[in-house]
């Protein structure tokens, strides 16, 4: 009995050894591996990834530890004075201290083609994904990564002119990208638009959250103007002018209607920002869910640089006349 028991185990062990010699053996297969070619393959993983996306969408506005794009851009013009030194938008105000390297266009640089990335891996896996998805489906999804990448791509263009173009996702480190031209840029929003357009929910029809025909529609308009076509511009934005999707607030509404207020106020006020909340001028808002883990990026942009006040003895802040409330939103 011991000896057949000996033999038995070595015939094993030569099996094994004979078995890694094959190359497949080597080649890894976890099930619960998380990338694009295991996950973009049904609408749940499209929809996850199309949540990631929109997250880092909505760091260009809601970030704190840089300030964000509005401290960026508004410090510096005749638009705000700080009234702190300090953050990523120093060089804006302190000219002395601007140069090629600064800290605010390398952030808004990066976050760009980080936005761009994560829209090219959903475009192109809805080209690939299997025939269980619906096609109109595939269609919506890629349309909303198509708004997302041209979303990034005209803010590149706005600010850079000629910047590298970058089709598909990158998987792997590269180091020879060179600009093309704003032109071209220009030529591929624009394609990249008037592809998604159709394909895209109307504001009526979308969830909270979601991009609409609406929002492409009305950046479309304004890509055709930096492009030298105002024609088409102003054939695009009278379509969305049209559409019977959105009118003026002219009323007061919502959860403070009673208040003391005006029904322009009323539009920033939380409660009353979605469209299924009664604001029908809304076209894009970014979506955020205070208190829920993973639902906000930053609290800190509810206003940005207001007027000190509180630096002046007697004043005191009174937010309840018609603007925000901070407290509701810290």
């Amino acid at each position: 009995m011991k000896r057949f028991t000996i033999a038995l185990t070595a015939l094993l062990i030569t099996s094994q050894l004979v078995s890694s010699c094959k190359d497949e053996y080597l080649e890894e297969n976890p099930a619960s591996l998380y990338t694009p070619q295991t996950v973009l393959v049904d609408s749940l993983g499209f929809e996850s990834a199309m949540a990631g996306l929109q997250s880092v969408v909505r760091e260009q506005y809601t970030r704190s530890d840089e300030q964000g794009l509005l401290g960026m851009m508004q410090l510096g013009t005749d638009v705000a004075i700080p009234g702190q030194v300090q953050g990523a938008e120093i060089p804006y105000y302190n000219y002395g201290l601007l140069n090629a390297q600064d800290q605010a266009s390398a952030v808004m640089w990066s976050w760009a083609y980080r936005t761009i990335n994560n829209a090219n891996q959903i475009i192109q896996a809805a080209e690939t994904a299997p025939a269980t998805l619906r096609q109109g489906y595939k269609n919506r999804i890629s349309g909303e990564a198509r708004f997302f990448r041209a979303y990034a791509y005209n803010f590149l263009a706005t600010l850079w002119g000629d910047v590298p173009l970058i089709e598909q996702a990158i998987t792997a480190p590269r180091t020879d990208f060179t600009r093309t031209p704003v032109a071209e840029v220009n030529a591929f929003i624009i394609n990249d638009l008037t592809t998604a357009i159709p394909n895209m929910f109307i504001a009526s029809r979308a969830a909270s959250g979601r991009i609409t025909r609406g929002a492409a529609q009305h950046l479309l308009g304004e890509v055709y103007l930096r492009a030298g076509q105002p024609a088409l511009a102003e054939k695009v934005l009278q379509e969305l002018i049209s559409s019977g999707q959105y009118r003026l607030i002219t009323a007061r509404y919502g959860v403070r209607a009673s208040a003391p207020g005006d029904y322009f106020a009323d539009m920033f006020i939380i409660g009353n920002q979605r469209r299924s909340q009664g604001n029908t001028e809304l076209i894009w808002g970014i979506e955020q869910q205070l208190l829920v883990p993973g639902g906000t990026t930053s609290a800190q942009q509810r206003r940005m640089w207001v007027p000190a006040y509180y630096n002046i003895r007697g004043m005191a802040l009174a937010d309840s006349l018609g603007a925000v409330d901070w407290a509701a939103y810290a």
